[in-house]
């Protein structure tokens, strides 16, 4: 049913309505193949992989140190604060230590 403009006279369309596709249209997409890559790009397994590295890695980084290479370590370490990152971290930021005390 067609009105060009008020007034005019109504033009009927054929009925029923014959339409045809120009193009096959896929409304799903395919699922992507499971595949070592497609694992590894995942942001959960890098830092998985990343954890797992560390953790197996890094104490055999220091089972190969020397004892006194270790001692000296520990005697740096206690020289620059020995409270562990707290105490570091407030040093590089020049923050004056508090005390925990919780009176």
């Amino acid at each position: 049913v067609e009105n060009r403009f008020p007034g005019a006279p109504i033009a009927r369309g054929r009925y029923p309505v014959v339409l045809t596709a120009h193009a096959k249209f896929n409304f799903f997409e395919k699922k992507q193949a499971f595949g070592i890559g497609t694992l590894l790009k995942s942001p959960m397994a890098f830092t998985v992989l990343m954890t797992l590295g560390m953790v197996i890695i890094l104490p055999r980084m220091m089972s190969g140190v020397n004892q006194e290479e270790l001692k000296e370590m520990q005697k740096q370490m206690n020289a620059n604060g020995g409270g562990g990152p707290s105490q570091l971290l407030n040093k590089l930021l020049g923050r004056k230590e508090a005390d925990d005390d919780d009176d």
